[in-house]
């Protein structure tokens, strides 16, 4: 047996868009990337080389520092755990932290033994109030009485961390992980950056909207049990590295589903990827661009763990999404908060068991999460060529349909009367019985492209 000690940030989605600037986001992502690196780790550890060792069984995650420990004393496990709190405490001051303690044979085999693991929670700092004017950009923490950012806003200490820590895309100086990787990967035109600001990545369409995209894994923790339940060599072999096939599928999906929305005269990269790996993605694009990618994002995640775990006898993980779609100058913080809200409504849509999609439009819903149901990614794919003939009819045409079905309902004799004047029978047939309800084919095809 094997011991493994894990000290990761929680609540990582949060804490990355606790500010408005996207500024503050980069910072913050790449303060991260800095202070959980494998060769930061390794330096952190020289002290301790006798009791622990850095996990290679576990992808390069962003906020996530993966121990092995060579002891099974309690105190080496303590001296460990202390040695990188502290460190991640001074690198990431007001980020939340949980330490996990587990044990098998190999690290997904001790994920599968700790069913009731015994975590240990590190809040975040809180500050003791003083008299005085809160940080400009977080309103969490006290405002330095000196630093200021380039409007002149006071920021507390973490704030001026972010701003040091951000950079500039277009310079290539300081890039998150994140970026650095995507651009590794995707390997654009010399100068074809990710955008520095929401309203240049916005200006790629003509709405100057974007969309949030959140997604995450269905039935991982089923995948890999299955992997173990069934023990055949090929299940074994995948076992010792599903962490970083995992990673790797969400990696895959994400570059292809990026290159399914760029265009050619695109003069940057259609996408900020906020946070990206083990089987999490959190990014903003295009709002008239994002029901490709999402559709492009999940289809190829399962292909690519399908293609990994053939004759596996493992029934395969998905990905879910929750997607937001709203003007450039929306708090990031707050449609976060919107878009993990739809995501967790798109995985109990279908119990884990398949991709789905919720959505909502801040510009016409408003921030308040609806009732719409979420849409199974199987619908969407089997209902693209009647979404995009729908979308043909112009956004003028579409909102007078949507406006007599809220006004007199799907079957009312107005709505009727209108189709048939136009000859659009056909058009919204497809959507008369579902999956996917005209009202919500209408919500769609606003950003279909």
């Amino acid at each position: 047996m094997t011991d493994y000690l894990d000290v990761s940030v929680v609540q990582i989605q949060s804490w990355l868009t606790r500010t408005p600037q996207l500024q503050g986001r980069r910072g913050a992502s790449t303060m991260i990337s800095a202070a959980t690196a494998p060769d930061v780790v390794d330096k952190l550890l020289v002290p301790h080389s006798d009791l622990v060792k850095r996990n290679d069984e576990v992808g390069d995650v962003d906020g996530v520092v993966a121990l092995q420990l060579l002891t099974p004393e309690p105190d080496a496990a303590k001296q460990v755990k202390n040695a990188v709190v502290a460190h991640l405490r001074a690198k990431l001051p007001t980020a939340s932290l949980v330490v996990r303690k587990t044990s098998g044979k190999n690290y997904a085999d001790a994920q599968l033994q700790t069913s009731e693991p015994d975590d240990e929670h590190w809040p975040a700092a809180v500050a003791d109030w003083p008299v005085g004017r809160p940080c400009e950009w977080c309103h969490v923490q006290p405002a330095d009485p000196v630093q200021q950012d380039r409007e002149r806003k006071r920021l507390c200490r973490e704030c001026v961390m972010r701003r040091e820590a951000a950079g500039w895309a277009k310079s290539g100086t300081r890039v998150p992980r994140q970026e650095k990787e995507l651009l590794i990967r995707l390997a654009p035109p010399p100068g074809k950056k990710v955008p520095d600001e929401f309203k240049d990545l916005a200006a790629l369409e003509e709405e100057r909207s974007l969309a949030l995209v959140y997604a995450d894994g269905n039935a991982v923790g089923r995948f890999i049990s299955d992997l173990h339940r069934v023990g055949n060599k090929r299940g074994r072999k995948l076992l010792q590295r599903v962490a970083k096939e995992i990673d790797e599928a969400t990696w895959t999906a994400l570059v292809k589903a990026v290159e399914a929305i760029s265009d050619a005269d695109d003069h940057l990269l259609p996408v900020v990827p906020h946070l990206v790996g083990g089987d999490d993605v959190l990014v903003s694009v295009p709002a008239r661009r994002a029901w490709r990618f999402v559709m492009t994002l999940q289809s190829t995640f399962a292909e690519r763990i399908a293609a990994q775990a053939s004759g596996a006898g493992a029934q395969l993980p998905t990905l879910s999404a929750g997607v937001v779609f709203h003007h450039y100058a929306r708090p990031l913080h707050v449609m976060c908060d919107l878009a993990k809200t739809l995501l967790r409504r798109a995985k109990e849509s279908v119990q884990g068991n398949e991709a789905a999609i919720a959505w909502q439009d801040v510009t016409r819903d408003g921030q308040t999460p609806t009732d719409r149901d979420p849409v199974r990614l199987a619908d969407l794919l089997a209902k693209q060529a009647d979404l995009s003939r729908l979308a043909e009819r112009g956004n003028s045409a579409q909102q007078r349909l949507a406006e007599l079905i809220r006004v007199n309902g799907v079957e009312s004799e107005p709505l009727q009367t209108h189709l048939q004047r136009l000859g659009l029978g056909e058009v919204v047939s497809p959507f008369r019985d579902g999956p996917i309800e005209l009202l919500d084919a209408l919500g769609m095809v606003r950003w279909w492209r």
